[in-house]
């Protein structure tokens, strides 16, 4: 008879765990800003000049 090693929930901490790995390695996401923020309003994108 196979006896399983661990808890069942381990796999879900090995995969969170593996996760947190992978996003340190590759880094934070880069997240770009356009010069012209464009905002959506009732289905449709509106250009919202700043100054």
């Amino acid at each position: 008879m196979l006896r399983r090693r661990g808890s069942p929930g381990m796999g879900v901490h090995v995969g969170a765990a593996l996760g947190a790995l992978w996003f340190c390695l590759t880094g934070a996401l880069e997240v770009q800003v356009p010069e012209d923020p464009v905002v959506a309003l009732v289905g449709t994108d509106a250009t919202l000049r700043c100054s």
